[in-house]
């Protein structure tokens, strides 16, 4: 598997780690002041930043925090809806909002790094 799949796989886990811990903030939240939820968001959050700091060491923190935020905005929408089932909390200017962040993914991989600046 090369580099760069490795890389890109890190990134996903990376912005899911942080998509859960805010799932998991939610269910925090909602319950116990010390309950599980909170033992698992502390063990949690130092692994997505250890995943997120090894990634930017590669690519820089411009791309790679642009990336990963909008990829952490995307799992983050899609735990809302699927798992806590909160479709009319979005409006249909929202859903646009969440297209234009797919389309500006797409061109941050695709157009966004210079690889002639190396």
């Amino acid at each position: 598997m090369s580099k760069y799949i490795l890389l890109a796989l890190a990134m996903v886990g990376s912005a899911a780690s942080f998509s859960f811990c805010d799932a998991l903030s939610k269910n925090w939240a909602e319950g116990q002041p010390l309950s599980k939820w909170l033992f698992y968001l502390v063990v949690l959050a130092p692994v997505a930043y250890l995943i997120f700091g090894y990634i930017t060491k590669q690519f820089g923190l411009a791309l790679t925090g642009s990336i990963v935020n909008i990829l952490i905005v995307l799992f983050t929408i899609l735990i809302g809806l699927f798992y806590y089932h909160e479709w009319q909390m979005i409006t249909p200017i929202g859903y646009i909002g969440i297209f234009l962040a797919v389309i500006a993914l797409f061109l941050i991989i695709f157009f966004g790094s210079r690889t002639d600046l190396n």
